[in-house]
Protein backbone atom coordinates (compact mmCIF):
# COMPACT_ATOMS: atom_id res chain seq x y z
CA UNK A 1 0.00 0.00 0.00
CA UNK A 2 2.73 2.52 1.01
CA UNK A 3 4.47 1.57 -2.52
CA UNK A 4 0.97 2.74 -4.42
CA UNK A 5 1.14 5.87 -2.58
CA UNK A 6 4.22 6.97 -3.22
CA UNK A 7 3.33 6.68 -6.82
CA UNK A 8 0.12 7.98 -6.68
CA UNK A 9 1.71 11.41 -4.94
CA UNK A 10 4.54 11.14 -7.72
CA UNK A 11 2.39 11.15 -10.61
CA UNK A 12 0.08 13.88 -8.97
CA UNK A 13 3.28 15.90 -8.49
CA UNK A 14 4.51 15.34 -12.01
CA UNK A 15 0.39 15.87 -13.23
CA UNK A 16 0.42 19.60 -11.51
CA UNK A 17 4.39 20.29 -13.12
CA UNK A 18 3.15 19.75 -16.45
CA UNK A 19 -0.22 22.58 -16.04
CA UNK A 20 0.48 25.98 -16.00
CA UNK A 21 0.76 27.78 -12.95
CA UNK A 22 1.55 31.24 -11.96
CA UNK A 23 4.72 31.54 -10.68
CA UNK A 24 4.95 31.83 -6.78
CA UNK A 25 7.99 33.33 -4.55
CA UNK A 26 9.74 30.44 -2.65
CA UNK A 27 11.25 31.64 0.47
CA UNK A 28 13.42 29.53 2.42
CA UNK A 29 14.15 31.62 5.33
CA UNK A 30 18.11 31.44 6.81
CA UNK A 31 18.30 31.26 10.52
CA UNK A 32 19.72 34.34 10.96
CA UNK A 33 16.16 35.98 9.65
CA UNK A 34 14.19 34.02 12.35
CA UNK A 35 13.13 34.98 15.76
CA UNK A 36 13.57 34.39 18.73
CA UNK A 37 16.98 32.68 18.45
CA UNK A 38 17.21 28.84 17.80
CA UNK A 39 13.40 28.54 16.06
CA UNK A 40 15.42 27.57 12.84
CA UNK A 41 18.88 26.03 12.26
CA UNK A 42 18.79 23.25 15.08
CA UNK A 43 19.94 19.71 13.44
CA UNK A 44 17.34 17.37 13.16
CA UNK A 45 20.08 14.27 14.04
CA UNK A 46 19.48 11.06 12.52
CA UNK A 47 18.28 7.95 14.93
CA UNK A 48 18.09 10.77 17.69
CA UNK A 49 15.50 13.21 16.89
CA UNK A 50 11.96 13.67 16.01
CA UNK A 51 10.49 16.00 13.00
CA UNK A 52 7.79 17.94 12.19
CA UNK A 53 5.83 19.87 10.08
CA UNK A 54 3.31 23.24 10.72
CA UNK A 55 1.35 25.22 8.97
CA UNK A 56 2.31 28.42 10.86
CA UNK A 57 0.32 31.02 8.72
CA UNK A 58 -2.31 30.97 5.58
CA UNK A 59 -2.90 34.32 4.84
CA UNK A 60 -5.62 35.45 2.32
CA UNK A 61 -4.59 39.45 1.22
CA UNK A 62 -8.49 39.87 0.11
CA UNK A 63 -10.17 37.37 2.62
CA UNK A 64 -13.38 39.13 1.94
CA UNK A 65 -13.69 37.95 -1.98
CA UNK A 66 -11.99 34.87 -1.28
CA UNK A 67 -14.77 33.40 1.04
CA UNK A 68 -17.28 35.18 -1.20
CA UNK A 69 -16.31 33.45 -4.58
CA UNK A 70 -14.02 30.56 -3.21
CA UNK A 71 -13.08 27.57 -0.35
CA UNK A 72 -8.96 27.73 0.43
CA UNK A 73 -7.18 24.69 0.72
CA UNK A 74 -4.04 23.65 1.41
CA UNK A 75 -2.67 20.31 0.25
CA UNK A 76 1.17 19.12 2.33
CA UNK A 77 2.45 16.10 1.47
CA UNK A 78 5.44 14.91 3.35
CA UNK A 79 7.93 12.43 1.91
CA UNK A 80 9.98 10.45 3.89
CA UNK A 81 11.69 7.24 5.66
CA UNK A 82 9.64 5.33 8.00
CA UNK A 83 11.01 2.18 9.27
CA UNK A 84 12.51 0.99 6.52
CA UNK A 85 10.31 2.21 3.51
CA UNK A 86 9.81 5.59 1.88
CA UNK A 87 6.42 6.62 2.44
CA UNK A 88 4.40 9.64 1.45
CA UNK A 89 1.68 11.16 3.74
CA UNK A 90 -1.05 13.72 2.22
CA UNK A 91 -2.83 16.13 4.57
CA UNK A 92 -5.64 18.56 3.39
CA UNK A 93 -6.58 21.72 5.61
CA UNK A 94 -9.38 23.31 4.11
CA UNK A 95 -12.49 25.60 5.03
CA UNK A 96 -13.62 23.04 7.65
CA UNK A 97 -10.57 23.80 9.91
CA UNK A 98 -10.28 27.42 8.98
CA UNK A 99 -14.02 27.88 10.13
CA UNK A 100 -13.38 26.18 13.46
CA UNK A 101 -10.40 28.08 14.73
CA UNK A 102 -11.26 31.55 12.93
CA UNK A 103 -15.30 31.46 12.42
CA UNK A 104 -16.85 32.36 9.44
CA UNK A 105 -15.79 34.94 6.96
CA UNK A 106 -11.96 35.28 8.15
CA UNK A 107 -9.63 37.99 6.89
CA UNK A 108 -6.04 38.52 6.63
CA UNK A 109 -4.22 35.26 8.70
CA UNK A 110 -7.00 32.63 8.97
CA UNK A 111 -4.67 29.78 10.12
CA UNK A 112 -2.06 29.47 12.47
CA UNK A 113 -0.27 27.29 14.51
CA UNK A 114 -1.58 23.63 12.42
CA UNK A 115 0.19 20.62 12.76
CA UNK A 116 -0.12 18.79 9.81
CA UNK A 117 2.94 15.89 9.72
CA UNK A 118 4.35 14.35 12.65
CA UNK A 119 6.27 14.14 14.91
CA UNK A 120 7.89 11.39 13.24
CA UNK A 121 11.40 9.96 13.45
CA UNK A 122 13.97 10.79 11.75
CA UNK A 123 15.97 7.74 9.99
CA UNK A 124 18.02 9.36 7.39
CA UNK A 125 17.70 10.28 3.91
CA UNK A 126 15.94 12.74 1.91
CA UNK A 127 12.99 14.32 3.13
CA UNK A 128 10.35 16.41 0.53
CA UNK A 129 7.39 18.63 1.19
CA UNK A 130 5.21 19.60 -1.28
CA UNK A 131 2.92 22.33 -0.56
CA UNK A 132 -0.02 23.34 -2.81
CA UNK A 133 -2.48 26.67 -1.93
CA UNK A 134 -5.38 26.03 -3.70
CA UNK A 135 -9.00 28.08 -4.03
CA UNK A 136 -12.25 25.64 -4.34
CA UNK A 137 -14.95 27.36 -6.49
CA UNK A 138 -18.78 27.92 -4.17
CA UNK A 139 -20.36 25.15 -6.49
CA UNK A 140 -22.58 22.93 -4.14
CA UNK A 141 -20.59 19.56 -5.38
CA UNK A 142 -17.14 21.48 -5.34
CA UNK A 143 -17.52 22.49 -1.83
CA UNK A 144 -18.81 18.83 -0.79
CA UNK A 145 -15.99 16.87 -2.46
CA UNK A 146 -13.62 19.37 -0.65
CA UNK A 147 -14.99 19.05 2.81
CA UNK A 148 -14.94 14.98 2.41
CA UNK A 149 -11.76 15.31 1.41
CA UNK A 150 -10.85 17.29 4.38
CA UNK A 151 -12.93 15.21 6.62
CA UNK A 152 -11.32 12.23 5.53
CA UNK A 153 -8.00 13.81 5.91
CA UNK A 154 -8.62 15.34 9.59
CA UNK A 155 -10.46 12.39 11.03
CA UNK A 156 -7.76 10.21 12.92
CA UNK A 157 -5.44 13.69 13.87
CA UNK A 158 -2.35 14.47 13.93
CA UNK A 159 0.08 12.78 14.95
CA UNK A 160 -1.81 9.65 13.56
CA UNK A 161 -1.14 6.15 12.99
CA UNK A 162 0.84 5.94 9.75
CA UNK A 163 -1.21 2.55 8.06
CA UNK A 164 -4.16 3.93 8.92
CA UNK A 165 -2.97 7.73 6.94
CA UNK A 166 -0.96 5.45 3.95
CA UNK A 167 -5.14 4.16 3.57
CA UNK A 168 -6.77 7.33 3.33
CA UNK A 169 -3.91 8.91 1.79
CA UNK A 170 -5.36 7.72 -2.11
CA UNK A 171 -8.87 9.20 -1.09
CA UNK A 172 -7.36 12.74 -0.18
CA UNK A 173 -5.80 12.65 -3.62
CA UNK A 174 -8.29 11.37 -5.63
CA UNK A 175 -11.03 14.17 -4.19
CA UNK A 176 -8.54 16.88 -5.16
CA UNK A 177 -7.89 15.56 -8.49
CA UNK A 178 -10.93 15.22 -9.32
CA UNK A 179 -11.88 19.00 -8.62
CA UNK A 180 -8.32 20.29 -10.58
CA UNK A 181 -9.44 18.12 -13.98
CA UNK A 182 -13.26 19.35 -13.68
CA UNK A 183 -12.05 23.06 -13.05
CA UNK A 184 -13.29 23.46 -9.87
CA UNK A 185 -10.19 23.74 -7.79
CA UNK A 186 -7.66 26.29 -8.96
CA UNK A 187 -3.37 26.03 -7.48
CA UNK A 188 -3.06 29.45 -6.80
CA UNK A 189 0.95 28.54 -5.78
CA UNK A 190 3.05 24.85 -5.58
CA UNK A 191 5.86 23.60 -4.65
CA UNK A 192 8.68 20.67 -3.88
CA UNK A 193 11.28 21.34 -1.58
CA UNK A 194 13.88 18.32 -0.66
CA UNK A 195 16.31 18.41 2.32
CA UNK A 196 19.26 16.17 2.63
CA UNK A 197 21.14 14.81 5.53
CA UNK A 198 23.84 14.44 3.49
CA UNK A 199 23.97 18.44 2.29
CA UNK A 200 26.59 21.27 3.93
CA UNK A 201 23.89 22.60 6.13
CA UNK A 202 22.42 18.91 7.10
CA UNK A 203 18.18 18.24 8.19
CA UNK A 204 17.35 21.53 10.24
CA UNK A 205 14.86 22.94 11.69
CA UNK A 206 13.57 25.64 9.30
CA UNK A 207 10.75 27.97 7.74
CA UNK A 208 9.63 28.42 4.37
CA UNK A 209 7.16 30.71 2.32
CA UNK A 210 5.16 30.35 -0.09
CA UNK A 211 3.77 33.33 -2.05
CA UNK A 212 1.56 33.74 -4.48
CA UNK A 213 3.20 36.59 -6.06
CA UNK A 214 6.38 38.39 -6.84
CA UNK A 215 8.27 39.30 -3.75
CA UNK A 216 11.95 39.59 -3.27
CA UNK A 217 12.30 37.26 -0.21
CA UNK A 218 15.97 38.50 1.08
CA UNK A 219 13.39 41.19 2.66
CA UNK A 220 11.27 38.19 4.79
CA UNK A 221 11.77 37.67 8.47
CA UNK A 222 10.25 35.75 10.32
CA UNK A 223 9.23 37.03 14.16
CA UNK A 224 7.13 36.10 17.31
CA UNK A 225 8.18 32.56 16.70
CA UNK A 226 6.14 32.13 13.38
CA UNK A 227 4.41 35.53 11.77
CA UNK A 228 5.80 36.76 8.41
CA UNK A 229 6.92 40.06 8.44
CA UNK A 230 8.64 42.07 5.32
CA UNK A 231 12.19 44.67 5.89
CA UNK A 232 10.90 48.06 4.49
CA UNK A 233 12.75 50.85 3.57
CA UNK A 234 12.84 52.93 6.34
CA UNK A 235 14.19 50.03 8.13
CA UNK A 236 11.05 49.35 9.98
CA UNK A 237 9.82 45.73 9.86
CA UNK A 238 5.93 45.41 8.93
CA UNK A 239 3.70 41.97 8.68
CA UNK A 240 3.88 40.82 5.28
CA UNK A 241 0.33 41.27 3.43
CA UNK A 242 1.24 42.56 0.13
CA UNK A 243 -0.20 38.61 -1.55
CA UNK A 244 -1.79 35.09 -0.33
CA UNK A 245 0.80 33.16 1.02
CA UNK A 246 1.31 30.03 3.34
CA UNK A 247 4.12 29.97 5.69
CA UNK A 248 5.24 25.92 6.89
CA UNK A 249 7.98 25.19 9.51
CA UNK A 250 10.02 22.04 9.93
CA UNK A 251 10.87 21.37 13.67
CA UNK A 252 12.89 19.02 15.10
CA UNK A 253 12.40 17.64 18.72
CA UNK A 254 14.35 15.19 21.06
CA UNK A 255 11.34 13.33 22.34
CA UNK A 256 8.19 12.16 20.63
CA UNK A 257 6.48 12.84 24.56
CA UNK A 258 2.80 11.30 23.80
CA UNK A 259 2.70 7.66 23.44
CA UNK A 260 -0.51 6.54 24.33
CA UNK A 261 -1.38 6.06 20.46
CA UNK A 262 0.88 4.10 19.77
CA UNK A 263 0.00 0.11 19.88
CA UNK A 264 2.30 -1.06 22.69
CA UNK A 265 0.18 1.24 24.92
CA UNK A 266 -2.90 -1.23 25.75
CA UNK A 267 -0.01 -3.67 26.89
CA UNK A 268 1.11 -1.11 29.24
CA UNK A 269 -2.51 -1.25 31.27
CA UNK A 270 -2.53 -4.98 31.26
CA UNK A 271 1.24 -4.80 32.77
CA UNK A 272 -0.32 -2.37 35.29
CA UNK A 273 -3.40 -4.40 36.19
CA UNK A 274 -0.97 -8.04 36.84
CA UNK A 275 1.63 -5.95 38.58
CA UNK A 276 -1.93 -5.09 40.91
CA UNK A 277 -3.02 -8.23 41.05
CA UNK A 278 -3.38 -9.90 43.94
CA UNK A 279 -3.14 -13.63 42.26
CA UNK A 280 0.50 -15.41 42.81
CA UNK A 281 0.91 -15.14 39.23
CA UNK A 282 0.57 -11.34 38.98
CA UNK A 283 3.75 -10.32 39.13
CA UNK A 284 5.24 -12.89 36.66
CA UNK A 285 2.18 -11.61 34.49
CA UNK A 286 3.51 -8.10 35.16
CA UNK A 287 7.29 -9.32 33.96
CA UNK A 288 6.17 -11.03 30.91
CA UNK A 289 4.04 -8.24 29.27
CA UNK A 290 6.73 -5.64 30.29
CA UNK A 291 9.30 -7.61 28.07
CA UNK A 292 6.62 -7.80 25.15
CA UNK A 293 6.50 -4.00 25.91
CA UNK A 294 9.81 -3.09 25.79
CA UNK A 295 10.16 -5.49 22.24
CA UNK A 296 7.98 -3.88 20.91
CA UNK A 297 9.21 -0.19 21.82
CA UNK A 298 12.73 -1.32 20.42
CA UNK A 299 11.41 -2.48 17.16
CA UNK A 300 8.33 0.29 16.79
CA UNK A 301 9.45 2.91 13.88
CA UNK A 302 8.01 5.35 15.68
CA UNK A 303 10.40 5.76 18.81
CA UNK A 304 13.72 6.69 18.51
CA UNK A 305 16.12 4.01 20.68
CA UNK A 306 17.31 6.90 23.60
CA UNK A 307 13.78 7.52 24.09
CA UNK A 308 12.23 3.90 24.19
CA UNK A 309 15.12 3.17 26.70
CA UNK A 310 14.04 5.77 28.76
CA UNK A 311 10.46 4.93 28.62
CA UNK A 312 11.09 1.30 29.53
CA UNK A 313 12.74 2.57 32.67
CA UNK A 314 10.23 5.17 33.45
CA UNK A 315 7.60 1.99 33.05
CA UNK A 316 9.80 -0.72 34.83
CA UNK A 317 10.01 1.55 38.27
CA UNK A 318 6.14 2.30 37.97
CA UNK A 319 5.33 -1.28 37.64
CA UNK A 320 7.56 -2.05 40.82
CA UNK A 321 6.02 0.96 42.67
CA UNK A 322 2.65 -0.65 42.10
CA UNK A 323 3.92 -4.15 42.97
CA UNK A 324 5.04 -2.37 46.67
CA UNK A 325 1.82 -0.82 47.02
CA UNK A 326 -0.40 -3.53 46.51
CA UNK A 327 1.92 -5.84 48.78
CA UNK A 328 1.94 -2.90 51.55
CA UNK A 329 -1.89 -2.81 51.13
CA UNK A 330 -2.97 -6.33 50.95
CA UNK A 331 -4.25 -6.36 54.51
CA UNK A 332 -6.66 -3.19 54.12
CA UNK A 333 -9.91 -3.47 53.22
CA UNK A 334 -10.61 -2.13 49.85
CA UNK A 335 -12.60 1.05 51.22
CA UNK A 336 -8.93 2.01 52.67
CA UNK A 337 -7.14 0.88 49.47
CA UNK A 338 -9.91 3.61 47.43
CA UNK A 339 -8.36 6.77 50.31
CA UNK A 340 -4.40 5.85 49.87
CA UNK A 341 -3.82 4.58 46.14
CA UNK A 342 -4.45 7.37 43.10
CA UNK A 343 -8.08 6.94 41.56
CA UNK A 344 -6.32 5.17 38.51
CA UNK A 345 -4.79 2.52 40.58
CA UNK A 346 -7.59 2.36 42.80
CA UNK A 347 -10.39 1.81 39.21
CA UNK A 348 -7.43 -1.26 38.51
CA UNK A 349 -7.61 -3.08 41.81
CA UNK A 350 -11.29 -3.02 42.03
CA UNK A 351 -11.27 -4.42 38.45
CA UNK A 352 -8.87 -6.93 39.18
CA UNK A 353 -11.05 -8.27 42.12
CA UNK A 354 -13.96 -8.50 39.99
CA UNK A 355 -12.00 -11.58 38.56
CA UNK A 356 -12.40 -13.17 42.45
CA UNK A 357 -16.18 -12.77 42.22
Amino acid sequence: MAGTLVDRVAEFTAWLRSGRFPLPTIAALDASRCSPEGIAGREIERDRAYFSVEVKELFLADGRRWWVEYSPAVLIIVEFIYGNQKISLPTLVGPNTIRQKNGQSPQGVVLENTLVAGPYPFRGGRVAITAMLYRVQHHNYARSLLNFSESVSSAIGVPADVGTLLKIGGTVLDGLQTLLRLGDAEPIAAHRIEFERGALQGFRSSFCALIAGATDPKLLRVEDGGRLKIDLEDGQTNRFDRADYVLYSVNGRDRRGETSTLPFATLQDQARSAALSGEDTGWTRAKATLLTVYQQMVVSPDLTTEEADEIMESFKAELLKLKRQREDLAVLSPEDIGKVLSPTAARLVKSVSLMDL
